[in-house]
């Protein structure tokens, strides 16, 4: 995650594809939608298909879209939504 974060420090990105990705523990979503709140460089978020998104992620994508001032478009094709997060 380190080597990712140095990229969002230097360069901002319309699309960040991540369909069909697997996070291997159950920090690395909430540390990257962490990441992409706090660089806010991200205009299109494609996560579709990402079963490996835990109960930390889905808190920390809720944060990041609620603060992003660039976010336009989040594809999350493929997921159902635990109802615990709600």
């Amino acid at each position: 995650m380190e080597a990712l974060e140095e990229v969002f420090k230097r360069l901002s990105f319309k699309t960040i594809d991540l369909e069909g990705s697997t996070f291997d523990d159950e920090l690395t979503s909430a540390t990257l939608f962490d990441i992409l709140d706090y660089y806010d460089t991200c205009e299109r978020l494609i996560m579709a298909n990402n079963k490996s998104i835990n109960t930390f992620g889905w808190q920390s994508l809720s944060k990041f879209i609620r603060k992003s001032s660039c976010l336009e478009q989040l594809d999350l094709r493929g997921h159902t939504f635990p109802e615990f997060i709600c």
